[in-house]
C-alpha cells in the first residue's frame, strides 16, 4: 500500500514538473515573439511634373508692335511708344480732314493668348487741338486694309465709334492668339482714324498752327 502511495506522489510531483516546463516554454516562446515584431522600413518620394517631365513652370505673357510695315518689332512698356504713321497730310491738317494710321500686334514667342483693350488718349499736348480731334478705331487682319477708302470696310470689327472725343475708351476687347515656342503668334492690326471736324464758324482762327500728340495705351491681360 505505501508503495502505491509512493508511486503516486512521484507521478504528481513528475506532472508538476511537467507543467512547470510547459510554462516556461511559453515564456521562453512569448520572449522570442516579443524579440521578432522589429519591422521592415522604406521611403518613398515623389516630384511634380508635367507628364514624365520633371518640373513646373510659370507662362509668359508679353505683347509687341510694329507700326510700319516691315519686319521691324519692339516692345514699348512706356509711353509714347511707337509712331504711327498718319501721313504727310496730318502734319497740315485742315478742317474736315481724316488721315488713317496703324499699328501691328502680336504676342512674342513663348507667350500665352491675351485680350487687349484700347485706352483713351493722353497727350504731350492738351488743350484746344487735342480737345478738336476726333477719332475712330477698327480692328483688321493686316495693315495692308488699313487705308482711308477701307478703313472701315465690311468684315472689321469697330472698338471705337468714328468721330469719337480722344478720350474715349474702347468698349470692344479683342484677342490676341498664343504664340509657340518658335514663332510669335497671329498679329492683329487696329487702324485709327484721326479727323479735324469741320468748324462751324469757317472764320474761326483758334485751331490754326497748333500741334498735339495724341498717345494710345493698349492695356492687355493674359488669358
Amino acid at each position: 500500500m505505501s508503495d502505491q502511495l509512493g508511486e503516486l506522489v512521484m507521478k504528481v510531483k513528475l506532472n508538476q514538473k511537467v507543467v512547470a516546463l510547459a510554462a516556461a516554454g511559453l515564456v521562453l516562446l512569448s520572449g522570442a515573439t516579443v524579440t521578432s515584431l522589429a519591422a521592415w522600413t522604406d521611403t518613398e518620394w515623389v516630384n511634380g511634373g508635367v507628364g514624365t517631365t520633371p518640373g513646373v513652370s510659370s507662362s509668359m505673357f508679353d505683347v509687341e508692335q510694329n507700326v510700319t510695315s516691315g519686319t521691324t518689332w519692339t516692345n514699348n512698356v512706356a509711353s509714347p511708344g511707337g509712331t504711327v504713321d498718319f501721313g504727310t497730310v496730318a502734319s497740315t491738317l485742315t478742317p474736315g480732314t481724316s488721315v488713317v494710321g496703324f499699328v501691328r500686334l502680336r504676342t512674342i514667342v513663348n507667350s500665352v493668348s491675351g485680350t487687349l483693350t484700347l485706352a483713351p488718349a493722353a497727350g504731350n499736348a492738351t488743350g484746344t487741338l487735342m480737345n478738336a480731334l476726333t477719332y475712330g478705331a477698327w480692328l483688321h487682319p493686316t495693315s495692308g486694309t488699313c487705308t482711308t477708302t477701307n478703313y472701315n470696310g465690311a468684315g472689321f470689327t469697330q472698338l471705337v465709334p468714328d468721330g469719337s472725343p480722344l478720350t474715349t475708351t474702347s468698349t470692344v476687347p479683342f484677342p490676341l492668339d498664343a504664340a509657340t515656342s518658335s514663332a510669335p503668334g497671329t498679329e492683329q492690326t487696329v487702324c485709327f482714324r484721326l479727323t479735324l471736324p469741320p468748324l462751324s464758324n469757317p472764320a474761326d482762327k483758334t485751331l490754326e498752327g497748333l500741334s498735339a500728340d495724341p498717345i494710345w495705351q493698349f492695356n492687355a491681360i493674359s488669358n
